[in-house]
């Protein structure tokens, strides 16, 4: 991708979700960045936090997850630009004032054995 981009052009956030594998230490986090970086030939500028278990997340796992993306991100030197969080528990996770931007996101994906909702709304 370096070479498409004028040099100083881009932001490379990151995108860390603490329950996936290979993810869910920081410094398995710290490993994929890397790896990122390289493939890339660019350098992450920033960490978004997305650790979520679709349907079954919670304000805890999210402030687990930040707790991972925290750690990788000091030891990065990296801003943490925002925290995503699907709409239904934005309030909760609001109450423990991670100190980053929260980015409110509905849950659109349906899995294969789920059944479609009426009013064509797929998601939760």
């Amino acid at each position: 991708l370096k070479d498409a981009l004028p040099e100083g052009s881009h932001e490379l956030w990151i995108v860390l979700n603490a329950r996936r594998p290979f993810t869910d230490t920081a410094e398995g986090s710290i490993r994929m960045v890397r790896q990122i970086e390289r493939a890339s030939k660019l350098t992450a500028t920033g960490l978004v936090g997305n650790t979520h278990l679709l349907h079954e997340t919670s304000a805890k796992i999210v402030a687990d997850g930040f707790g991972i993306t925290k750690e990788v991100a000091g030891k990065m030197s990296l801003p943490v630009c925002f925290v995503a969080v699907q709409e239904k528990i934005v309030q909760s996770v609001a109450e423990l004032s991670l100190g980053v931007p929260l980015l409110p996101m509905r849950l659109t994906m349906r899995r294969p054995w789920e059944k479609e909702q009426r009013g064509g709304n797929r998601g939760a």
